[in-house]
């Protein structure tokens, strides 16, 4: 029996979709909902995977974060200390929006080189998709949404922050409803994995026709 990828692989070829930009608050699940993209078969892009690749010891862009932070944020061995640098910015918006604007111009022009080259339809994840504009490059941009509550626990079991550091992050962060209001597909994402791949399975089949509706 041929996989899911196999049965799309011809179809996606003429998708009028090329490039879905995909976002969502702390803990909603918008990388789960990126793995089942990439999983039926879209070329998956996640702007925090990149950023670990570009922020290599030696890199240029390495050097220009600990030029501003100091050393304190490297390993022993020169790699990035990501808690410890999280711990710094999110505590202090104008620190924060100091290491944006080193970070996101030299992400964003090696994402569109990604991009440019993929296989569509594309899935690119972006926690800040809006903020930084980078919507503005995409066809189609999916929210996905879920309560707080349940946010906090898997962020908790995921990464170990308390809810003391997991809301010093919500504050740095768009609220649920703006996102909504931007997005042009919201996915509810309060149920288990099985709910979830299901809603995905049936947004990739509409990106596929090109008859995407707004709620999944």
């Amino acid at each position: 029996m041929a996989s899911e990828k196999e049965c799309y692989k011809d179809k996606k070829k003429t998708a009028p979709i090329r490039i879905i930009g995909l976002t969502g608050c702390i803990g909603s699940g918008k990388s789960s909902v990126g793995r089942i993209l990439e999983k039926l078969g879209c070329f998956r892009l996640d702007s925090d995977e990149l950023s670990r690749e570009i922020m290599v010891p030696g890199s240029n862009l390495l050097k220009q974060i600990t030029s501003v932070f100091g050393n304190k944020i490297l390993y022993p061995d020169g790699t990035l200390h990501r808690k410890m640098l999280g711990q710094i910015v999110f505590s202090d918006p104008e620190k924060l929006k100091k290491l944006e604007s080193i970070v996101h111009p030299v992400l964003q022009n090696e994402a569109l080189k990604r991009l440019e080259t993929a296989e569509y339809p594309a899935v690119y994840e972006v926690p800040l998709l809006f903020q930084t504009g980078q919507h503005q490059f995409t066809d189609l941009n999916v929210v996905v949404i879920c309560p707080t509550e349940l946010r906090m626990q898997r962020v908790n079991k995921r990464d170990g922050l308390d809810e003391d550091s997991f809301n010093a992050r919500l504050r740095n962060q768009a609220k649920e409803d703006w996102l909504i209001s931007q997005g042009d597909v919201i996915i509810e994402n309060d149920m288990d994995e099985k709910v979830l791949y299901e809603k995905v399975l049936n947004l990739y089949t509409d990106i596929i026709s090109g008859n995407v509706k707004k709620l999944y």
